[in-house]
């Protein structure tokens, strides 16, 4: 019998490794969730892919953080503005975690 199944890379291809590829690298919801109980940090934005979005959210935290320790009256609305955008990325998380697991599938399986 040939030795040259031996020199066979099985890894590298066939619908196994895709799956195990795939669900590494899906983004999980309820990650992106539990991420936004430290919202001011602008993880859970971080972790789907929007870095943008969490330096927004650490700038406007450290302008909340400013305007607090100069008067608490300058921190109403830009604290009112981050619960907005708390509100906001509830429903977003949703929406933006179904697109970028859809874009994952296609990247893994073509």
């Amino acid at each position: 019998m040939s030795e040259a199944w031996r020199g066979l890379d099985l890894r590298g291809g066939g619908l196994q490794a895709a799956n195990i590829r795939l669900a590494q690298a899906l983004k999980r919801r309820s990650r992106a969730y539990g991420l936004l109980a430290a919202f001011p940090l602008g993880l859970h934005r971080a972790y789907l892919d929007d870095p943008r979005g969490a330096w927004a959210y650490r700038v406007v935290a450290a302008i909340a953080v400013v305007a607090l320790i100069v008067d608490w009256r300058l921190a109403i609305p830009v604290v009112a503005l981050l619960a907005a955008a708390l509100v906001h990325d509830v429903f977003w998380i949703e929406r933006r975690g179904g697109a970028l697991n859809k874009a994952i599938r296609g990247k893994v399986y073509l």
